[in-house]
């Protein structure tokens, strides 16, 4: 992939949601919650490559993930530190 493919990849729309569903390749967003995309999901919020979107959007994809406490997310950081534990 060159440098152009990479950051056409990279554009967000802005909603964690279509974002990370784009990023693993998922045709559904539904597919976020099934094995293995899951676990890639959980791995790619804590990454350094999703950052910058509300915390309503974090504690959305946390319930979303059956992540229990999400309501208690007050921040990003939090919510990747929720996430480090699945």
């Amino acid at each position: 992939m060159n440098k152009r493919e990479d950051e056409e990849k990279m554009k967000r729309t802005g909603d964690l949601f279509e974002d990370l569903s784009a990023e693993l390749g998922c045709i559904y967003i539904s597919d976020l919650r099934l094995p293995p995309y899951r676990e890639i999901a959980c791995q790619s919020l804590i990454s350094g490559q999703f950052s910058g979107y509300p915390v309503s959007m974090w504690r959305d994809m946390l319930n979303y993930l059956d992540v229990e406490s999400s309501a208690e997310v007050e921040n990003e950081e939090q919510a990747k530190s929720t996430l480090s534990f699945i």
